[in-house]
């Protein structure tokens, strides 16, 4: 008898965000870690969670140029959706954008337009108790720095949701 091994489609999730989402982040990875070996066992598929924390290495150039050529650029042929987070913070300024998580949405929603993919879903922590850190010129008070997001919310590309807690559902997440 001649085994013959299963094929399996992969597909690459993007994690966008500024620094002070890091429960979130991780409560992502947890989500398609469990999923993966669930519901997509069963339907032959993966999904990697990529980010800049563990694709990205030094080089020359823009920072964020290398982020984003050895991550959003590396796996756009199979990058099926990308996720977006953001709390206080907006993130700190890359010279062309107001921030690498804004650079990465206008990416993401270039490449959706232009493809047809990946699929954007946006995620604004509700803040309880404002926290100014240190470096507060980066900050996103009341969404103000937010704009990119805000105008364009009405088109179907993405999805704008916002979170009481870290906690990250199958249901937020769902591919449509």
């Amino acid at each position: 008898m001649t085994l013959t091994p299963s094929t399996l489609k992969h597909y690459h999730v993007f994690l966008a965000s500024p620094g002070d989402v890091n429960e979130e982040r991780q409560a992502v990875r947890q989500f398609f870690d469990g999923y993966n070996q669930t519901i997509a066992r069963v339907w032959g598929v993966r999904f990697e969670v990529v980010d800049w924390e563990n694709y990205a290495s030094i080089g020359i150039g823009r920072p964020q140029e290398l982020i984003t050529r050895q991550t959003l650029d590396r796996f756009k042929d199979s990058l099926a959706l990308v996720i977006g987070l953001m709390a206080q913070r907006f993130g700190s300024p890359t010279g062309i954008a107001g921030s690498g998580t804004e650079e990465e949405f206008r990416w993401s929603l270039d490449h959706h337009r232009q493809h047809g993919s990946p699929e954007i879903k946006w995620f604004f922590k509700r803040i309880e108790r404002f926290v100014a850190p240190p470096d507060s010129e980066r900050l996103s008070i009341n969404g103000k720095k937010c704009k990119p997001f805000e105008q364009n919310s009405g088109q179907s590309q993405f999805i704008l949701r916002s979170i009481q807690t870290s906690t990250i559902s199958r249901k937020s997440l769902r591919m449509t």
